[in-house]
C-alpha cells in the first residue's frame, strides 16, 4: 500500500483530496498548520501533523515518522510472504 503525504490536508481542497485518496486505498498522512484548515475536516488519514512546512525540524519529524511507517509495513509484508512460502 502506498503512503501519500497531503500538505494542507485540513483545508477545503486538501480534505477532499484526503477523502478521495483514502477511498482509493492509499494510506494518507496530513501536514497542516490549521491556520485556515480544520482538523475535523480530515477524515480517514492515518496520521495528522500540525505545524509549519517551513520549519525544518517539523519536516524532519514528518519524514522520519513516515519512513518508520513504511519500513514497518514492508517488514510485515515480508513476514507474511515468508510465512506463506513456508506453508
Amino acid at each position: 500500500m502506498k503512503t501519500i503525504l497531503v500538505a494542507g490536508g485540513a483545508g477545503y481542497i486538501g480534505s477532499h483530496m484526503v477523502a478521495l485518496l483514502v477511498k482509493r486505498g492509499y494510506e494518507v498522512v496530513v501536514a497542516d498548520n490549521l491556520r485556515t484548515g480544520h482538523w475535523q475536516a480530515v477524515k480517514g488519514a492515518r496520521k495528522m501533523y500540525v505545524g509549519d512546512l517551513r520549519d525544518g525540524a517539523f519536516l524532519h519529524q514528518i519524514f522520519t515518522s513516515i519512513l518508520k511507517m513504511v519500513i514497518s509495513q514492508q517488514l510485515q509484508l515480508s513476514l507474511r510472504l515468508t510465512h506463506l512460502s513456508d506453508s
